[in-house]
């Protein structure tokens, strides 16, 4: 068996409005993860000169990032789902039906929550 070498907790919510983040309570910090990487997916918005043909210096453009992480998905059965199934699932474009989470292609808003607003505690 490998050891870890080194264990965190991953606090997560789901936003209540996608792309507006949401604050985190210690009580959201109740995922044992490991191996996390959060990364920013920053894009930079060109602009031409006003006076020239030349450009000017970039501005930041659309905020996007990326969390990987591995944790274990346990659940014992019950009807109520496990807190991951209930935050993680719907970040991933999943919505619940009574106790199935089924995959939906649309936009995000009232139907479906892509974005968890994710942070990491050493």
């Amino acid at each position: 068996m490998t050891l870890l070498a080194r264990k965190r907790v991953l606090a997560a919510k789901i936003e209540t409005t996608s792309g507006t983040p949401i604050a985190l309570a210690g009580a959201d910090a109740a995922f044992n993860c490991y191996d996390i990487m959060i990364q920013q997916e920053l894009e930079m918005e060109p602009r031409e000169g006003q006076a020239s043909f030349g450009m000017i210096a970039s501005i930041p453009g659309a905020y996007k990032g990326k969390a990987t992480f591995k944790t274990h998905c346990s659940w014992d059965g019950t009807v109520t789902e496990p807190s991951w199934a209930d935050t993680f699932l719907p970040a991933c474009g999943y919505v619940k039906t009574g106790q199935v989470f089924t995959p939906r292609t649309e936009i995000a808003g009232t139907n479906v929550k892509v974005a968890a607003h994710t942070s990491r505690v050493d």
